[in-house]
């Protein structure tokens, strides 16, 4: 959906290519109009080249990064540089790694090289401006390119008189990526011919132009297109209502408002001058309206050469299941491969082209791969996986092997490498995964292909460093495993891994490249692969925009040249009232990233794969503060108010605001979860006493009593505690009525495990705060419970151990573990009841923790208990959750309820959380 009155154009048949469309016209603000879209070149024949072992996947198509061309950016790190090299390799001499001394010194050159054509350039492109406006004069032409500090774009509007154009001496040009070009799906405007070395031109034209220009070159071929837009764009704001001005342009209810108060306005300059002028208002509310525009156009057209691309997918897939799969587009997304056809394939062997036929057999399996361990078994949809993943190998296809939580996922990669390896690809083949599951990596290929000669790349710097030394010219094995954190961490890891030129690239909990700015995503952007594969059981964890940022990486060719206009469209806030246009755009939204998962994502749920798996129940157990934790909250509570309303008046726009909402949602968190996160029991005066009886120690015989008391008053009642009974000086000191039972939640759990232990069930209990786990070790002695602990804080060496101790040991009860150490890649399938101790924002990292249980092994139902705080923050965190894993569900296809996508960021995450709590 588009910005409010737009109405869709005829639907696109699945035989022919789709029209451009932004659900095109604005009926009821601005009438009829259409923007001709920019034209694509394409190949794509590369991608539906049959496999063989002479033509395995090429380099030369390894995926590509962003490029910038500013010449000042001196202080590029390593992967930018790589990766504007890499984004340039068409039209330059030489690009290998850039780490190279040769490669560096090319790109020099050809900078001056381009340096020394610059006065020529200048000159071509005032010509071609003057062919578009023969009546101005050349002199006229050459004034407006040196105000546009050469951009013919911008130019252009400055010579039609449209946009009027200021210049800030302070603010520096950002120079804009080249791109590709889209295929056109509508007509063209009409342009100047050029030639081919004008083309080139035209493309280091395009990465000079202002990033903050108001016209994008890609999209705006003529000054008239340009005009017709910035004519729909002044109806729209003359006839939009506030809610949908809202909606569209991502300003407030209050300058949606105070837009209409100053209408009419009589032309774009009117507009841009009245915005501009208007305090709280910003010229940046148009060109939102435009991307927004944009943004439609070529997700549209993306979505044509996705389901072009995934055309041979889904005729191939097909025919494995002997009927049509995702028929119905609106309420499916991904592929669902769960099961094959084998009686439908004779018949459709004499009614399938035997070129199809042929094509889809080919490398089919039948039964697991002969390397596979004999004593491990592939389940059916397993074996499809396999058969999947081979699939889009075959056909140079990048893909997100989605599977719910607990399905094996990695059995189905470990039996794909085995395979491939058996078909002769020698690999190497690079695992990035979290560090807590390493070791199950390690273990699962000694357990199912023992063969396969699979190393870690990890341990110290020393030790990799011998590694490295080692391998550099004598690698002799098919795997290599590694971690987010030393694949991302220093120069030399980074660039060995470049420079070992994977064959594949395969992220373990590859939801954690979600976020498409962030240092982990772009340094893992720069390892290239003919292949790579994200292996997550939560594709979708907070809005679409994290998907698009999953597709861009596994597809950089195709989506990266236009992931900021494809972020746009996923960006703008759906407001909260449901009768207004942004409900239609939330629908439109979740439409658009339905066909763009299709393709490229294989996702199956328990539900339908195995029919024989216990069931799960979730049970929300409301917890009443204890009298002294709801005190101490209400306290939290009352001052956070105070200081809610201070920072709303006076620093709401600045830094310093968020961190203080940060940490308000956070003291109000730690309330609801016990009150010995806080110092309550001991006073200022008690710690000077403890301060001075502590110098008796001979550790603290050199140390100064004011710092000692000083570091006492930020010590919490357990950490201060826990230091009265660690010295002798002050052991009178220590709590003595076991205060560490006294909380809300301590109550439920005082009742709940006995009762599990007695019936001989094992108890898996996470939490978001690693003190709160030392508080419930002292619970769990309380209890005269046995239990084991994993956090972050565990030798990775040692986590495995756990694992299996807990798993083989009756006599332990309980596993205590963090939510993001424990939640992720590690089987805990001893246990059949997990409890949630506090809720995490993301409710995807407590559906990973309750997995950890509810998985392939698993044997008995599962029982997981959400511990909510009553009439506390956390009632608000469990109702947020909901709305995000509801928003999972409708892009999943599951379910029919459609939900308003909450496309929040942390800061409005977080803003609006303390708006209801303080508000309220």
């Amino acid at each position: 959906m588009l910005p409010p009155g737009w109405t869709p154009d005829a639907s696109p048949t699945t035989t022919s290519r789709p029209k451009m469309q932004v659900k095109d016209i604005l009926k009821s603000h601005a009438g009829h109009a259409t923007f001709a879209p920019a034209t694509r070149v394409a190949d794509r024949q590369a991608r539906s080249a049959p496999f063989s072992l002479s033509d395995r996947p090429s380099l030369s198509r390894t995926p590509s990064s962003p490029m910038k061309t500013e010449d000042s950016d001196d202080d590029e790190d390593e992967e930018r540089i790589s990766r504007r090299h890499t984004m340039n390799r068409k039209r330059r001499k030489a690009v290998f790694d850039s780490d190279d001394d040769m490669e560096e010194s090319a790109y020099v050159d050809e900078q001056e090289q381009r340096q020394q054509q610059e006065s020529a350039t200048l000159a071509k492109r005032a010509r071609d401006l003057q062919s578009i406006f023969p009546n101005k004069n050349l002199n006229v032409i050459l004034d407006a390119l040196r105000q546009s500090n050469g951009s013919k774009v911008k130019a252009s509007t400055i010579l039609s008189g449209m946009i009027r154009t200021t210049s800030s001496p302070s603010a520096s040009p950002e120079p804009e990526r080249p791109r590709k070009r889209l295929k056109q799906r509508g007509p063209a405007p009409s342009i100047p011919p050029l030639s081919d070395e004008e083309d080139n031109d035209d493309d280091e034209e395009q990465e000079e132009q202002d990033s903050d220009s108001d016209v994008d070159y890609r999209k705006v071929k003529d000054p008239e297109e340009e005009a017709r837009k910035m004519h729909q764009t002044v109806r729209f704001y003359n006839r939009a209502s506030a809610q949908e001005i809202q909606d569209v342009s991502g300003c407030t209810e209050e300058q949606a408002q105070k837009i209409i108060d100053l209408r009419p306005f009589g032309s774009i300059d009117d507009l841009r001058d009245t915005l501009h002028q208007e305090k709280g208002l910003s010229i940046r509310f148009i060109q939102n309206y435009v991307d927004m525009v944009d943004g439609y156009s070529i997700v549209d057209q993306i979505i044509g050469e996705i389901e072009e691309l995934g055309a041979s997918l889904k005729d191939i897939i097909d025919v494995w299941k002997g009927s049509s799969i995702n028929n119905d587009d609106s309420n499916d997304a991904g592929v669902h491969l769960a099961t094959v056809n084998t009686n439908a394939k004779k018949q459709q062997q004499q009614q399938l082209s035997s070129q199809l036929y042929k094509d889809a057999m080919e490398g089919f399996l039948t039964e697991q791969p002969a390397l596979i361990n004999k004593d491990m078994k592939l389940k059916d949809y397993q074996l499809l996986g396999v058969n999947w993943l081979l699939l889009l190998y075959r056909k140079k296809i990048s893909g997100i092997l989605a599977d719910e939580m607990g399905l094996g996922k990695t059995a189905q990669v470990i039996s794909f490498l085995s395979r491939i390896y058996e078909l002769g690809d020698p690999g190497p083949h690079l695992i990035i995964v979290p560090t807590s599951t390493l070791e199950n990596w390690m273990r699962e290929f000694e357990r199912f292909c023992p063969e396969l000669k699979v190393y870690s790349y990890y341990g110290s710097q020393e030790e990799r460093m011998m590694l490295r030394h080692d391998w550099r010219n004598n690698f002799d094995g098919q795997v290599i495993v590694s971690t987010y954190n030393v694949a991302t961490g220093n120069n030399d890891d980074r660039k060995f891994l470049r420079k070992m030129m994977p064959r594949s690239v395969i992220l373990d909990e590859g939801h954690m490249v979600r976020n498409c700015t962030s240092k982990r995503y772009q340094q893992l952007m720069t390892i290239e692969a003919p292949f790579r594969l994200l292996l997550t059981g939560t594709p979708l964890q907070n809005n679409l925009q994290e998907l698009v940022s999953l597709l861009t990486f596994i597809l950089p060719d195709m989506l990266l040249e236009y992931e900021e206009e494809v972020s746009k469209i996923f960006k703008i806030k759906a407001a909260s009232n449901k009768d207004s246009t942004a409900q239609i755009l939330s629908q439109q939204r979740i439409a658009r990233a339905k066909k763009m998962m299709t393709p490229f994502v294989l996702r199956r749920r328990k539900t339908d794969v195995l029919k024989d798996l216990p069931q799960k129940f979730q049970v929300i157990e409301r917890c009443k503060m204890t009298q002294t934790q709801q005190e101490l909250y209400d306290t939290i509570l009352h001052t956070s108010r105070q200081s809610y309303q201070q920072a709303i008046v006076s620093d709401k726009k600045k830094k310093g605001a968020f961190d203080q909402f940060k940490n308000m949602v956070m003291h109000l968190r730690k309330a609801a979860n016990h009150p010995m996160l806080f110092r309550n029991i001991y006073d200022d005066a008690k710690l000077k006493i403890m301060a001075k009886d502590i110098m008796k120690e001979e550790q603290y015989w050199d140390a100064n009593e004011d710092y000692i008391y000083e570091d006492m008053t930020v010590m919490t009642d357990f950490e201060l505690d826990k230091l009265c009974r660690n010295h002798k000086s002050i052991k009178q000191y220590a709590l003595k009525n076991k205060e560490w039972m006294n909380a809300g939640k301590v109550d439920k759990l005082k009742h709940l495990l006995p009762a599990m232990k007695e019936e001989g069930r094992k108890v898996l209990i996470f939490s978001q705060f690693t003190q709160l786990l030392d508080i419930l070790e002292r619970v769990m002695d309380t209890l005269q419970l046995r239990f084991l602990r994993l956090d972050g804080a565990t030798k990775m060496e040692d986590r495995q151990v756990l694992i299996d101790q807990f798993n083989e040991d009756q006599e332990i009860t309980v596993f205590l573990l963090s939510t993001k150490a424990g939640g992720m890649g590690i089987n805990l399938t001893a246990a059949n009841v997990v409890v949630l101790y506090d809720m995490d924002f993301n409710p995807q990292n407590d559906r990973q923790a309750e997995d950890r249980a509810h998985r392939v092994g698993q044997t008995q139902d599962v029982t997981v208990y959400k511990f909510v705080t009553d009439q506390s923050v956390e009632e608000n965190i469990l109702s947020m959750a909901e709305i995000k894993l509801r928003l999972d569900r409708s892009v999943s296809g599951v379910g029919e309820d459609q939900v308003e996508e909450n496309d929040q960021d942390q800061k409005e995450t977080v803003h609006s959380l303390l708006k209801a709590v303080l508000l309220s």
